[in-house]
């Protein structure tokens, strides 16, 4: 073996060690992972909706050295305010508070405009998708944020598992960790049945364990104190035990590796979401699959400012987080691709848009350009509401598909056509 080679293993050796450093103890991943389990699974999947094992398919070129990064607008993202069409007499008769003048847009492909809050991110290259939703639309948050996890927009799915997890378990190689979440825990998207995947709490609030202050010391002994086990204890106390040891520990090692943060990412929850899924991808320790989170897009009221400031932590974080990959030269191995559970109303209420239903996905990696799909049309709503063109799945059959190289039907139960031209890369 090369002295050359031989450097680049130990140099793998060591990221692999501070990765499973900022994981924790093995007692940690356990508590916060996101694999499947009889106490985590979202259901019983019914024989017609299961995978198929049985069927000898060719082995997949799976393009192993990509990530993606998954960015959840939560609360129902305007896909018409982010991406609105030029000049529609439709919509701005049915909201005229709410439009965006021409002038401002961000020429798209000629027909729709980017919202001038997006214009880092557009000067990167983006892509839309328009009209992704589902065929049987619900207006609850709750019941369209678990068919975007379970990767089903049918009505009463019980899939067990999530499609980010599904894909985990295509990609995973045995690496310590195949997905993980940033954005507070745990996520049913991550949800797997092979691979490890794990969601992590929020690294920012880990400052008390680096803190020297004679009263944090103090009560930093009083916590592990607390998380030291005893032959006493009944099971419910061992248990308990164990999960404040774990989380102790786990704090700890977060802690430690927040002291290296990378100062140019903004200070906002996406940003440290950012900042942190950089941390973790500069390691090349297996990871494919990160999930952040980006909230407050319930947009029932206050709209006109408020969308506009998600639009623009949205971009500034982004921008950030993609101009160090290029820094780190993953910038051609990196995707980064919105969801979000539905759109908005077409028409304005006092303040903002109540629920709705299709909406814009929005995507930045190698060769994202343009527009694809179809535009819904604003003179045939469904009582109001945008109606699907593309149904979410066939959203996520162009990430598995053409991103990754995975079989659509080995992550997608129930189907999905990917959108031709839209990942070309």
């Amino acid at each position: 073996m090369s002295r050359t080679s031989s450097a680049s293993d130990e140099i793998q050796r060591l990221n692999r060690r501070r990765f499973l450093a900022l994981l924790g103890s093995a007692g940690a991943l356990g508590a916060v992972g996101c694999s499947a389990s009889p106490a985590m699974q979202l259901g019983t999947t019914p024989p017609d909706q299961q995978l198929d094992d049985d069927v000898v398919r060719p082995a997949p070129t799976i393009n192993a050295d990509r990530t993606l990064v998954v960015v959840e607008l939560q609360g129902g993202n305007d896909g018409l305010a982010m991406l609105q069409p030029f000049g529609d007499g439709r919509l701005r008769d049915m909201r005229p508070d709410l439009v965006t003048d021409d002038s401002e847009l961000i020429d798209a492909d000629g027909n729709f405009g980017w919202h001038p809050n997006l214009a880092g991110l557009a000067g990167l290259g983006i892509a839309g998708v328009v009209g992704v939703g589902s065929n049987e639309p619900d207006f609850s948050h709750f019941e369209m944020e678990q068919r975007w996890w379970r990767g089903d927009s049918a009505e009463r799915s019980r899939l067990s598992t999530g499609f980010f997890g599904r894909l985990c378990d295509q990609l995973d190689v045995g690496a310590p960790v195949t997905g993980i979440s940033l954005s507070g825990g745990p996520t049913p998207a991550l949800l797997a049945d092979k691979a490890v995947t794990v969601g992590l709490t929020d690294p920012g609030a880990n400052w008390i364990f680096r803190e020297n202050d004679p009263w944090i010391t103090s009560y930093r002994g009083t916590v592990e104190a607390l998380a030291q086990r005893s032959a006493s204890d009944g099971p419910a106390h061992d248990a308990a035990r164990k999960g404040l040891a774990d989380m102790t520990s786990f704090s700890q090692s977060i802690a430690q590796m927040e002291s290296d943060g990378d100062e140019r990412y903004p200070w906002t929850d996406l940003g440290q979401q950012l900042r942190f899924a950089s941390e973790i991808m500069s390691l090349d320790v297996g990871v494919r699959v990160l999930h952040v989170r980006l909230g407050g897009f319930d947009t029932h009221i206050g709209q006109s400012w408020r969308h506009a400031q998600l639009m623009e932590e949205l971009n500034e974080a982004t921008t950030v987080f993609l101009d160090h990959m290029s820094e780190l030269g993953m910038a051609d191995s990196t995707m980064v691709a919105t969801t979000s559970e539905f759109g908005r109303r077409v028409e304005q209420n006092d303040g903002g848009t109540d629920h709705g239903g299709a909406s814009t996905m929005l995507l930045c990696g190698p060769g994202t350009n343009g527009i694809h799909g179809d535009a819904p049309n604003l003179r045939a709503l469904d009582d109001g509401n945008v109606v699907a063109t593309a149904r979410f799945e066939d959203y996520y059959a162009t990430i598995a598909e053409d991103w990754f190289g995975v079989p659509a039907g080995d992550v997608l139960p129930s189907g999905g056509d990917p959108i031709t031209g839209l990942l070309s890369a």
